[in-house]
């Protein structure tokens, strides 16, 4: 699977544009806020029904409008083309469509075309809060497996609602806890789903990022990942009703997957406290090509891989083993954002796989 053409209309500084991609390395060059990152930010946002960096729909129009819309064109091995349309506009709903037949729910999107993003941010994977990984987590995850986006996507509904009630209990508010009860019952399920997919990843995972790693630094240190969490030994039905009065103190939901955690260490020390600014991008750069591995494992196909400005992050090194490491048949097609075309291409022709240099600005 590559992306062959991407349309832009008013998304972010790209007005009207139409892209042609190369089946192997994208080299997207140009001044800084010529557009490059958006470009990467488009393909994720027309994989994944939204971008990458959090912006919402209405920021993502180009200044001063209040609709954008992007056409991507897709082929395969087997010549099977697919064209995927998304539009939105200031109050409607956003639409995906899929060789003109609309979803009728977003989220069966996911998954469709998998694509993995590596960007200067990623390092809060390490240094951020837990929420940062649990994003991680639920990314990978939701591409690869449908049931466990499924389960996602209620657990956070219910989720929501059971905080509103326990929001209502705490400002003096009468609520009915029976309504506590009936929610409880219907998170059984998905809350078993996610904790169980979760578990049944990281054993495997572990082993990916080590290879990862130990191929770009040389194998110099040991890294190990754990899950932290509280509902591995007991059903939601249990935890909630150990739970109930923290929650009711509270107003909110103390416990479940949704607080959950990756502990990451290297050489046996939590890697956000002790790991050095190299360390830290290689397990970011592990982190991350472990999940394209998982991912493109899981769909039977090559997904997409997105490097923004990784250049002026990683050392000649680093930067050398990790394009040394893409080039191989396992990955599919590549887009790389660079201020310089020289650099890009001096870069691709290294590989001898085919490219292309795309001028934005």
């Amino acid at each position: 699977m590559f992306l062959t053409h991407l349309k832009f209309l008013q998304f972010r500084n790209i007005p009207d544009t139409e892209l042609v991609f190369s089946e192997g390395f994208n080299g997207l060059f140009g001044s800084n806020g010529s557009g490059k990152t958006n470009v990467l930010d488009a393909i994720h946002f027309i994989c994944l029904t939204k971008g990458y960096f959090g912006q919402n729909d209405a920021q993502n129009a180009f200044f001063g409008e209040n609709y954008f819309s992007l056409i991507a064109q897709f082929s395969s091995s087997n010549s099977v083309n697919d064209t995927v349309f998304t539009a939105w506009q200031l109050s409607d709903k956003k639409v995906f469509k899929l060789n003109n037949e609309i979803y009728p729910k977003l989220g069966l999107h996911v998954g469709k075309f998998p694509v993995v993003m590596i960007a200067p941010a990623d390092l809060v994977l390490i240094t951020g809060g837990s929420e940062e990984r649990r994003k991680f987590l639920d990314n990978l995850l939701s591409q690869a497996d449908p049931d466990y986006l499924q389960a996602l996507l209620k657990y956070t509904r219910l989720i929501l609602r059971r905080n509103l009630i326990l929001k209502d209990y705490r400002n003096g508010l009468p609520i009915d806890l029976t309504v506590l009860d009936v929610l409880d019952m219907q998170l059984l399920d998905a809350n078993q789903i996610i904790v169980e997919t979760r578990k049944k990843l990281l054993a495997d995972f572990e082993v990916q990022v080590t290879i990862h790693y130990d191929y770009i630094s040389d194998a110099k240190e040991t890294v190990s990942i754990s899950n932290i969490t509280q509902s591995e030994n007991s059903s939601w039905v249990e935890l909630a009703t150990k739970n109930r009065n923290n929650d009711l103190q509270a107003g909110r939901t103390t416990f479940g997957p949704h607080l959950d955690d990756l502990q990451i260490l290297l050489n046996g020390f939590p890697a956000k406290r002790f790991a050095s600014q190299g360390q830290l991008k290689t397990l970011v750069l592990s982190l991350k090509l472990a999940q394209y591995d998982f991912i493109s494992t899981k769909k039977g196909k090559p997904a997409l891989l997105l490097l923004d400005d990784i250049f002026e992050k990683l050392d000649e090194h680093r930067l050398t083993k990790l394009i040394e490491l893409i080039s191989q048949p396992q990955y599919g097609q590549k887009f790389l954002s660079h201020t310089s075309s020289e650099a890009l291409e001096s870069l691709f022709k290294k590989t001898g796989k085919p490219f292309k240099l795309i001028k934005m600005g």
